[in-house]
């Protein structure tokens, strides 16, 4: 699948989660008081959270692709209480995070600075991360998308 069609169904998928925001299953308003978190059928938070994921690949707006060499010295841990655990080859990382339905933000607070080889995908690593806006989990695949539809990180689980 292509970075635009990728990309058009997150952005599909969050515009049904807002719209489905306004209304309760029967089609009437939402009342006060009303639980303001969505999930989608296909995902839910617990899906993605307390789980190991490997990344797979970063895929850029122009469709190139960054592969690491090694998926498994780039993981991504998504805490239940909200914290972000990371490893970015040579270096760990740790953040906080928000989750709530399809949109997903993050920021990696805290890196180690170990120098890492120079094909090394650390810094894109990070700075991928640091511009993640949304989620969507799709045959065992989870992807994040990032800002201003800049790009697409495919990760999947440790087993």
């Amino acid at each position: 699948m292509n970075l635009y069609r990728l990309a058009m169904l997150i952005m599909l998928s969050l515009l049904a989660i807002s719209l489905s925001c306004q209304k309760n299953n029967d089609g009437a308003p939402a009342q006060k008081g009303a639980s303001d978190k969505v999930k989608t059928e296909e995902t839910s938070d617990s899906q993605i959270t307390g789980i190991s994921w490997r990344l797979l690949e970063i895929q850029s707006m122009d469709d190139s692709k960054q592969i690491p060499d090694n998926s498994n010295n780039y993981t991504l841990l998504l805490n239940p209480d909200g914290k972000v655990n990371i490893k970015a080859d040579c270096n760990s990382g740790f953040g906080n995070y928000t989750l709530e339905g399809g949109a997903l933000t993050m920021e990696i607070a805290g890196l180690t600075r170990a120098m890492c080889p120079p094909e090394s995908l650390s810094e894109e690593y990070v700075k991928s991360l640091n511009q993640v806006y949304g989620y969507i989990l799709k045959d065992g695949y989870l992807y994040l998308s990032m800002r201003m539809d800049s790009g697409i990180l495919k990760f999947e689980k440790i087993q």
